[in-house]
């Protein structure tokens, strides 16, 4: 099945152009979209496929979707930036900087527990809503 892809990718990055098509053809992607900054230029721009796998709602150029995790990037960087610059030390409590996570017995977590997952703290168990078209119901 062929998926149209639209948008604009500059032509030194034609290589992100054909792995996002690569998405479609040989992994089995239904839709998606992808648009990079390069010194501050959009230099890709891309959507394709569909917003449904029965694949009858195109996916444009303003389909909403949830994403999971991508914050871990942006933390990690901050966090690399804070100890580079000597601003928090992986071996000092968590609640030096932040004194309210101590409550309930967190008083001895160390910001590196809490990079390396090794806290010991539970997951969240809240429901996560799922979405389709424009309606939003949780499962």
């Amino acid at each position: 099945m062929s998926i149209e892809i639209e948008g604009k990718c500059d032509e030194k990055f034609s290589k992100v152009r054909d792995a996002f098509i690569e998405n479609f053809e040989t992994r089995g992607d239904v839709g998606a979209a992808l648009c990079i900054y390069h010194q501050g230029n959009i230099v890709v721009d891309l959507w394709g496929g569909y917003r449904n796998a029965d694949r009858t709602i195109p996916w444009t150029s303003d389909t909403l979707v949830q994403t999971y995790s991508n914050g871990k990037g942006w933390l990690a960087t901050c966090m690399h930036i804070l100890l580079d610059r000597e601003l928090i030390e992986l071996d000092t409590p968590v609640a030096h900087y932040w004194p309210e996570f101590a409550k309930h017995n967190k008083h001895e977590v160390l910001i590196r527990h809490i990079l390396s997952h090794t806290a010991g703290l539970p997951a969240p168990t809240m429901r996560v809503p799922f979405m389709t078209g424009n309606r939003c119901w949780n499962m």
